[in-house]
């Protein structure tokens, strides 16, 4: 097997296992949809079951009434003088008819062979006052398919398009199916500075630090505005917001130390979250209150035996609950992570730019390496070589990460193939670092010129 072939097989592979992914996330929610649609139809068809028996009663008790009220009639025997007998019903109802014996013509019956007439009984109840009698009958709904169908509702499961597997059309595909459009720029920081931390906390702010070594931390709105600002105690590498089941908060990585700091939005003060015996990076949430940082025992990027690089999950109690940090060769997974992010299928997407590990590297829940991506491949472009930094994803599952040597941001699936250049140089990006994703799916990018630009884009991949 040729290198190419071997290549082409791998991407193959890796396409497949993203399917699966893919499939496995549709399949759940397509589950937890019609248990939830069941769920509805019982409330719906339970409410109905009681409105229809209740209105059964409701009849019921009315054709009793006019039963006994007809009873008392027969029982005063139809005249207007039965007044005083329909308000004192007797407590053993007598069912038979009341008959009168005065003849009537109309009721005389004569026979032939008779030599005197015959007297017949009658009943004295006027026309109108006959008794109709009512019957209650109970006709079963139709049970079927076709009605279930209409009720609970139905799925599809066709197949909407092959699996491709050349990652350079894809990219040209991609590339054709894509808009971006700048909603605003505004400074934050002198031209010298690099916007470093950007963390969204809602649909249309987001807290951003300008400059290594910085105490200062702003929240800004989508359109450039001042909201607050603080000066900390701490030196800031990271910001982001986290969730621990119950509070929103913001947590920073600080820089030159050794803990994780929870601040408070109101007051501006930073408390402990966590305590760590390596330095903290990058660091993102993931929707189960569970934290994801970089750690590393040094500043320095060149690896060297026993230097400790890794990715550990933290609980909402700021506890370690598990990390990645060796192949099963024993050799280092990262070089140098710098920032992280989780997808919408549950994997870990780091940025690393150590020696020989330079990339993104995507991680699966349970810690294994699913796939690196290297940048652009060959054959797309002639550029510097990748130099990773920001990194988020978005509701899609596509991940998009900062290049700072070629002034751009890279879309890649989930799987780690090339799709398009999202922001290029083009747009006014240069040296782009760091990156959020506000609540409305707004793209922000921070350069290293102390200036944040505000993208809204769309990507089509189907």
């Amino acid at each position: 097997m040729t290198n190419k072939t071997e290549a082409a097989h791998k991407r193959a592979m890796r396409d497949l296992l993203a399917y699966e992914d893919t499939l496995t996330v549709d399949v759940e929610k397509t589950v937890q949809r019609i248990r939830e649609r069941a769920k509805l139809l019982h409330t719906e068809l339970d409410t109905y079951i009681t409105g229809v028996l209740n209105d059964i009663k409701h009849k019921f008790e009315h054709e009793l009434n006019r039963i006994h009220h007809t009873i008392d009639k027969l029982k005063s025997g139809g005249g207007g003088g039965g007044d005083a007998h329909r308000k004192r019903r007797s407590n053993s109802v007598d069912r038979t008819p009341r008959y009168q014996s005065t003849p009537r013509s109309s009721n005389i019956d004569f026979s032939l062979n008779s030599s005197h007439s015959t007297q017949v009984t009658y009943i004295d109840i006027d026309a109108e006052d006959q008794f109709n009698k009512k019957e209650l009958m109970y006709y079963e709904g139709e049970a079927s398919d076709s009605v279930y169908q209409k009720l609970v509702g139905h799925y599809t499961f066709d197949i909407t398009s092959a699996i491709p597997f050349n990652p350079i059309q894809r990219a040209i595909q991609a590339n054709q199916r894509s808009e971006v459009k700048l909603i605003s720029t505004f400074r934050v920081g002198d031209k010298s500075e690099t916007v470093h931390a950007i963390a969204p906390v809602d649909e249309d702010q987001a807290w951003v630090c300008c400059g290594w070594g910085s105490r200062n931390l702003a929240l800004y709105d989508r359109h450039g505005q001042k909201r607050k600002s603080a000066t900390l105690d701490i030196q800031v590498n990271d910001v982001t917001s986290f969730n621990d089941g119950r509070d929103d908060h913001v947590l920073i990585s600080s820089y030159r130390e050794k803990s994780i700091k929870r601040l408070n939005q109101e007051s501006l003060r930073t408390s402990d979250f966590a305590y760590i015996s390596l330095f903290p990076g990058g660091l993102c949430s993931d929707r189960r209150s569970g934290l994801y940082v970089c750690f590393r025992d040094s500043y320095q990027r060149t690896v060297t035996f026993g230097s400790r690089r890794m990715v550990a999950k933290l609980s909402k109690h700021g506890e370690i609950v598990s990390t990645i940090e060796k192949n099963e060769d024993q050799s280092n997974v990262f070089g140098y992570p710098f920032r992280i992010a989780v997808n919408v299928n549950g994997d870990v997407c780091v940025s690393d730019y150590g020696d020989g590990t330079r990339g993104v590297t995507i991680l699966r829940k349970d810690g294994k390496v699913k796939c690196n991506y290297k940048g652009v491949p060959s054959g797309l472009s002639n550029e510097q070589p990748f130099l990773p930094h920001g990194i988020v994803c978005d509701g899609e599952g596509n991940i998009m990460v900062s290049d700072w040597n070629n002034d751009c941001i890279h879309v890649v699936d989930r799987d780690g193939t090339f799709l398009l250049k999202l922001v290029t140089k083009k747009d006014g990006v240069e040296g782009p670092n760091a990156l959020g994703l506000d609540g409305n799916g707004h793209l922000w990018v921070g350069d290293s010129h102390g200036v944040v630009r505000v993208f809204k884009y769309s990507i089509f991949n189907h």
